[in-house]
């Protein structure tokens, strides 16, 4: 019979503990390991504003120099020419000072958005315009603006307003690309006829609305139309393709109320 002393048996109790401990160790190795998922937040929706079109075999796209809309416009609806005041009527550009001139009625509003997209060393402008009544319309500063501007930027195809920064009895778009000219007669050109600026066989087209979040509003449109140079010649745009977002303010004031985002609506240049 083996006798241990006191001190010998303690050391062995301890060795057993430990021997016991790295068993245990090692059977954990041994199994699977458990895979935890990082909780990521879900990244913001971003869109990015572009055009692209063509003109007689050239291709040409850009970005906008600021986003939204960097243009606002009041000006006179339906323009008249008056040759002295009348009640009712407002004028917008007199001969001198003989009060002769073309009018507009007090009561209505031509709103006209634009932004300006940078294209090498060409500009394409794209106008928005539409007429409303100011009983209609908000004022922010020394501006009306409809009360929401997305209900001007709707699916579907718009109108070209052909005779836009002169009469402006017309509703819908009007482009301008450098020396290209633009879909309108030329400014001020109250009395020439629109039937020299034809767009008859012209299309702008919004093909896709979103309301991305609170701020922003996001529309893609295609489009292939006429432009006219200041000698009156004919330029045709193809394949057109733009995509642009309205903020819910600008610098000049809101286009549309944030607590009313989700009536989700829509463009007319």
């Amino acid at each position: 019979m083996i006798f241990l002393s006191k001190q010998r048996l303690q050391l062995m109790r301890c060795l057993a503990i430990v021997a016991s401990a790295m068993l245990f160790i090692s059977s954990c190795k041994k199994s699977t390991p458990v895979d935890i998922q990082e909780i990521k937040e879900p990244e913001p929706k971003v869109k990015y504003d572009s055009v692209y079109f063509e003109i007689e075999g050239r291709s040409f796209s850009g970005k906008p120099n600021l986003g939204g809309m960097n243009e606002i416009r009041n000006s006179g609806y339906r323009m008249r020419y008056l040759t002295a005041p009348k009640e009712g009527m407002t004028i917008y550009y007199e001969y001198g000072m003989t009060k002769q001139g073309w009018y507009a009625p007090t009561d209505s509003i031509y709103f006209t958005g634009a932004n300006t997209y940078s294209i090498d060393d060409y500009k394409l402008l794209k106008l928005l315009s539409v007429r409303a009544s100011i009983k209609n319309m908000t004022k922010s500063g020394s501006f009306y603006f409809p009360v929401d501007t997305r209900d001007l930027l709707r699916k579907g195809k718009l109108s070209f307003a052909n005779d836009y920064e002169s009469t402006n009895s017309k509703n819908g778009v009007a482009i301008s690309f450098s020396d290209y000219g633009g879909t309108a007669k030329p400014e001020f050109a109250f009395e020439e006829s629109i039937a020299n600026y034809p767009q008859d066989d012209s299309l702008f087209e919004i093909i896709n609305t979103e309301q991305i979040d609170k701020e922003s509003y996001f529309l893609e449109a295609k489009f292939e139309l006429n432009l006219y140079d200041k000698n009156r010649a004919k330029h045709r745009i193809t394949n057109g393709y733009i995509r642009f977002t309205l903020k819910s303010r600008g610098i000049w004031g809101n286009f549309f109320i944030k607590q009313e985002m989700f009536a989700v609506t829509y463009f007319t240049l």
